[in-house]
């Protein structure tokens, strides 16, 4: 494969991460693999999704989703 960094701008990675995250929050019951290929479908215009693209906003989503668990879980916070 040739090179594996997705080839969209740091600020479109940043948004359709935050758009992933805000669907999986939102229905965490979904398949959130589904959710993530039909944001890069929408975004490209095209019928089929960078998979490698797919799996980093997938990850950042998790981390971000993860973060916030986290924090809710820590004592002392309100």
């Amino acid at each position: 494969m040739k090179g594996s960094r997705p080839g969209i701008s740091l600020l479109d990675f940043d948004i359709l991460s935050r758009a992933l995250t805000s669907a999986i929050r939102e229905s965490p019951e979904s398949d959130s693999t589904v959710q993530a290929r039909e944001l890069v479908c929408l975004y490209t215009g095209k019928k089929s999704a960078d998979q490698n693209l797919i799996a980093a906003l997938l990850h950042a989503s998790r981390a971000q989703l993860d973060l916030e668990a986290s924090k809710e879980n820590r004592p002392g916070k309100n």
